[in-house]
C-alpha cells in the first residue's frame, strides 16, 4: 500500500509523501493535514479503495499502540468509534520531514472517515434554545456513563471529542482512553465534574438538572455528596481551563497566532485574523504611535488602545505592561461566554523581560 499526499491541494506540502506498507498495493491518497502535532502525529483525510478515510500517522510506536489500545477498547465494550481500517508499520518513507519526523518509517492507522460528521462542541455552543441544548448534554451524558460502567476513564476529557453523526454520539481520540478496574466514585464524579467545567456558568443549573440523566444510566443514587464532588471539580477544572485558554493566547495554537521579535511581540485572534490585520498590526508595532487609533478592515472596525512606557522611577517596572492586563481580562471574559468581549490582538514593546509599552485592540462592530 502506498500512501501519497496530493499537491494539487494548495495548502498541502510541495513535498509528496510515500510511504510503502507491508500490506498489498493499494494507494492511498492523503490531502491537506487535519491535524499536526510535529515530530510525534500528522492526521490526514485520504482516499483508499474508493472510500474516505482519516490516516494516523505516528513517529513512536508508544503513542501508535496507545491510539490502537483505546479505539479497541471502546469496540470491544460496543461503544460507538471510529473503526480501525488498517494498522501497521510503515516499511519506509519519504516526505515526512515536513512534519518533523525522521527517516525511520511511521506507524500507519486507517480509520473510518465520517463525512457528515459535527464537532460535539460547536453544536453544543450554537445550540438556539433550551430543547436543544437538553437533547444533546443528555446524550452526552448517557454516552459518558456508558463508558464509566465499561470502567472507562478519558484521560483527555473535553467537549471536542465527541462527534455527531446523524443523530448518532461518536467517542474518538483513543489515545486518552485507559480502562481501570480500580477507578472508585470519586473517580466518575470527576470526570462529570470536568465535563460541565467546559460549559459556561451561566448553563451551571440547567446542567445540574440534567445530572440524573447520568446517574439513572448508571444505576446509583443522585446522592448529595456526589453532587458536591462533582461541583468542586467542576470549579477546580474551569479555573484550569480559563487559566489554560489564556496561556494560549500568548502562543500559536488554534485559535490565536503569535508573532515574535526581540524587541516587539504581536499576539493574535484567529477569530478576526486576515493578512490585511496582521500586516496593520505590524505598522503599529514598527511605530507604536501614543494614541489610541481606530480603522475599519472588511466592514470590521477595531480600535486600538495605547499604554505607554514606563519609567525607570516606576515601582511597577518590572510587572507586565497595562495592554496585557486588559488582553488577559479580555480573554478571559471570552473563555467565559462574555459575547461583549472582543479582543483582537495585544502588541508589546520589550526589553527582555521587561513590556515596555503596549497596544490593546478589540473590535468596536462586526459587518
Amino acid at each position: 500500500m502506498v500512501l501519497v499526499v496530493n499537491s494539487l491541494d494548495k495548502q498541502a506540502p510541495q513535498t509528496a509523501v510515500t510511504i510503502n506498507v507491508s500490506q498489498g498495493r493499494n494507494q492511498v491518497l492523503l490531502f491537506t493535514p487535519l491535524r499536526i502535532l510535529k515530530g510525534k502525529r500528522v492526521v490526514f483525510e485520504g482516499q483508499w479503495n474508493g472510500l474516505k478515510v482519516l490516516a494516523k500517522l505516528f513517529s513512536t510506536k508508544r503513542h501508535y499502540n496507545r491510539e490502537l489500545k483505546g479505539l479497541k477498547t471502546l469496540e470491544e465494550s460496543k461503544i460507538e468509534c471510529p473503526s480501525v481500517l488498517f494498522e501497521g508499520c510503515a516499511e519506509n518513507a519519504t516526505g515526512l520531514d515536513t512534519y518533523g519526523f525522521s527517516n525511520k518509517p511511521p506507524y500507519v492507522l486507517l480509520l473510518e472517515f465520517f463525512p457528515e460528521a459535527q464537532d460535539f462542541r460547536t453544536l453544543w455552543r450554537s445550540a438556539l434554545n433550551e430543547e436543544r441544548r437538553s437533547y444533546l448534554f443528555s446524550q452526552l451524558l448517557n454516552l459518558i456513563a456508558q463508558h464509566h460502567n465499561n470502567g472507562i476513564i478519558q484521560n483527555d476529557l473535553h467537549l471536542g471529542n465527541f462527534l455527531v453523526v446523524n443523530g448518532r454520539l461518536i467517542s474518538i481520540d483513543g489515545d486518552a482512553i485507559d480502562q481501570k478496574k480500580s477507578s472508585t466514585d470519586d473517580d466518575y464524579c470527576k470526570q462529570v465534574g470536568i465535563l460541565l467545567a467546559q460549559s459556561f456558568p451561566r448553563y451551571d443549573l440547567f446542567l445540574e438538572n440534567l445530572l440524573p440523566v447520568y446517574f439513572d444510566a448508571r444505576n446509583i443514587d443522585t446522592s448529595s455528596n456526589r453532587l458536591s464532588i462533582i461541583r468542586e471539580y467542576r470549579a477546580l477544572y474551569r479555573k484550569k481551563a480559563c487559566n489554560n485558554w489564556i496561556g494560549k493566547s500568548f502562543r500559536n495554537s488554534t485559535q490565536f497566532k503569535a508573532i515574535k521579535h526581540f524587541d516587539k511581540k504581536i499576539y493574535m485572534s484567529k477569530a478576526y485574523a486576515s493578512l490585511e490585520l496582521e500586516n496593520t498590526l505590524k505598522k503599529l508595532a514598527d511605530t507604536m504611535t501614543p494614541q489610541d487609533q481606530e480603522w475599519t478592515i472588511d466592514s470590521c472596525t477595531f480600535r486600538s488602545k495605547f499604554y505607554p512606557d514606563k519609567t525607570v522611577t516606576d515601582r511597577k517596572l518590572l510587572r507586565e505592561n497595562e495592554a496585557s492586563v486588559c488582553w488577559k481580562e479580555a480573554q478571559r471574559k471570552v473563555f467565559f461566554g462574555d459575547s461583549s468581549s472582543k479582543p483582537a490582538a495585544l502588541i508589546l514593546k520589550t526589553s527582555g523581560p521587561v513590556h515596555v509599552s503596549g497596544l490593546f485592540v478589540e473590535v468596536v462592530s462586526l459587518p
